[in-house]
């Protein structure tokens, strides 16, 4: 099972499903903290949904002027050239041999519904092969907790010996892990937002270690480009799913950047969706409300897959040069609309593969009775208009990020190379 975030943007990623229009909402102006930024931490919020509401006010008052330093200006393309080049592998904590762990096995609780799911198992089980371990598979591909309950048993009495959840709030299946708890089985949570060690809520259901990349440094680098392209003047629309993890911390990074860079001169609009049949017709129509302020120069969507709805509402209100649209996840449908020279502007996106071995980190950690890793070091990639054609579209999206050099790395730090 993969979480309702995961599971709605890369499923509808794959492809631009045209849908009847919803009706259009009027985006209601509430006041958005004027504090200084604290850095980039996480909200996590837990996993309820929220009622649709927005907000629309300048991000604070770091200038008199709100224009930008020719120094901050510099500091920020310095900052995105790195973001855009290929990322390089970083140790996520000490080195430490794995060897005596060959024959044990993996239960990985997902289901292979799509692009990122596939990458994400793929990944695990390479790294599962490169120590002599095993993995099996299994969940619900319906999001039905009882059905992911039971697998979590089944992997019980199948004797595994670590479990690994794909974007499963732990939450959601909580007897299933007091029986993976009670026969001292560590649990791997992933995807749940920014780098952390697991809330005391998820240790007490078992959950030892929590990998993840940072969606809150995705935020931050689509808030950068569009300083940079409109001389710290953004007046963005940001279509966020509060209450949702990643969808928090990646929504965080764009507020805090706009804080930080431009918050006299910048405003976000909060458009807060949920998850559900309306979801899409929410989509639409808050791209809709956009298109028709003639202000708005950026939409920030936190997953790239709302972008395919939005594309034809700019069209149809001749916004799309207007308007620019970032998001993160690099989905190949989303792409390929950048390389074509849509609205579509930045896509950060992490490779979901890479994603799997640091899963698998910790999970030999675990394995070892060492300390959990905070923060497995994963990267994230900014691709953008200037570096979207030097990317082969065609190929492995595994390859947009260099390759596969970062399993040798892996292997090297648990000693088995």
């Amino acid at each position: 099972m993969i979480s309702a975030e995961h599971n709605v943007s890369r499923r509808a990623g794959t492809g631009r499903q045209e849908q009847e229009r919803g009706p259009r909402r009027r985006l209601r102006p509430a006041a958005i903290a004027t504090a200084a930024v604290a850095g980039f931490g996480l909200l996590l919020a837990g996993c309820s949904s929220s009622g649709s509401s927005s907000s629309a006010t300048p991000t604070g008052s770091s200038s008199s002027s709100g224009s930008l330093s020719a120094a901050t200006l510099s500091q920020i393309k310095a900052d995105l050239t790195t973001a855009a080049a290929v990322p390089s592998w970083k140790a996520p904590g000490a080195a430490f041999s794995a060897k005596s762990l060959a024959g044990k096995k993996v239960f990985l609780l997902g289901t292979n519904a799509n692009q990122f799911a596939t990458s994400f198992i793929s990944g695990v089980t390479a790294a599962a092969q490169s120590v002599g371990m095993s993995v099996s598979v299994a969940g619900s591909a319906n999001n039905v907790a009882s059905e992911n309950v039971q697998d979590i048993e089944n992997a019980v009495t199948a004797h595994a010996n670590v479990i690994i959840l794909m974007a499963v709030a732990p939450v959601t299946i909580s007897t299933g892990l007091a029986k993976a708890k009670a026969a001292g089985i560590p649990v791997i949570e992933t995807f749940i937002g920014d780098p952390q060690v697991p809330s005391a809520a998820d240790k007490a259901l078992g959950v030892y270690a929590d990998a993840t990349y940072c969606y809150s440094c995705t935020g931050q680098l689509a808030a950068e480009w569009e300083i940079v392209q409109t001389g710290g003047k953004v007046k963005s629309v940001l279509q966020q799913f509060p209450g949702q993890p990643p969808s928090d911390a990646t929504a965080k990074g764009w507020i805090d950047t706009l804080k930080k860079y431009c918050a006299s001169s910048c405003t976000t609009t909060e458009d807060n969706l949920t998850f559900g049949a309306q979801t899409v017709q929410q989509i639409q129509s808050g791209a809709q409300v956009a298109a028709q302020d003639s202000s708005v120069n950026a939409i920030f969507p936190v997953y790239d897959y709302q972008m395919a709805y939005m594309l034809p509402e700019l069209n149809a209100a001749s916004a799309q040069k207007r308007i620019d649209l970032l998001s993160e996840n690099a989905d190949l449908a989303q792409m390929q609309e950048m390389n074509q020279g849509t609205s579509v502007k930045v896509d950060v996106g992490n490779p979901v593969a890479w994603d799997g071995w640091a899963a698998m980190d910790e999970a030999l950690r675990a394995l070892k009775g060492l300390p959990a890793v905070e923060d497995e070091q994963l990267p994230v990639r900014l691709f953008d208009t200037d570096n979207i054609k030097s990317i082969n579209l065609g190929a492995n999206p595994a390859t947009w990020y260099g390759g596969a050099a970062y399993q040798a790395d892996y292997d090297k730090l648990w000693g088995v190379s």
